[in-house]
């Protein structure tokens, strides 16, 4: 059972993107007056915090351009879904998405913002795979999987391979 509906998730991310103009995770970060501090976690990717109400990203300062796009998205669809929960979401190495819907949703939020629609069935239909999609839109395969079985949930007529449970 998830914390919100699929439908909720996918309309606040294209919600946030249609408000600010932009798919960009720094852009969305800063226009929604959230700052990233790089720090240098050792196994953590990052972690979204309210200090004194105010919200921040802690991000590793070692994570790959695509790795860190990722993590904003994520921490930023912590901010806007679960909000009220904030006491600290580690994101370690990697999720388990199967047993914390939390990390599931925020995981969700990012393929969203991060895989428009129109682009990643179009690269589907042309008959890319996952890693081929993921290179072309400059991001992870996971991500792809997943925006893809929720594209089928929508009603999309789709071959959707398997992805890994517990990725980011």
């Amino acid at each position: 059972m998830h914390l919100n509906s699929f439908d909720y998730i996918i309309k606040v991310a294209d919600d946030v993107v249609n408000e600010h103009g932009t798919r960009s995770a720094s852009s969305l970060a800063e226009a929604l007056d959230m700052t990233i501090i790089e720090t240098p976690f050792k196994e953590q990717k990052g972690v979204y915090v309210l200090i004194e109400g105010l919200p921040y990203i802690f991000l590793n300062r070692n994570l790959s351009d695509e790795m860190r796009n990722i993590v904003i998205l994520h921490e930023i669809g912590h901010h806007l879904l679960h909000r009220e929960m904030a006491n600290a979401f580690h994101e370690t190495n990697l999720f388990d998405m199967s047993i914390h819907n939390m990390e599931y949703e925020a995981n969700l939020f990012a393929a969203q913002v991060m895989l428009p629609d129109k682009d990643t069935v179009e690269l589907i239909k042309e008959g890319y795979s996952l890693t081929e999609i993921a290179a072309a839109m400059n991001t992870d395969a996971n991500l792809v999987a997943l925006k893809a079985t929720d594209l089928k949930r929508r009603g999309l007529a789709l071959n959707v391979p398997d992805f890994k449970a517990n990725f980011l």
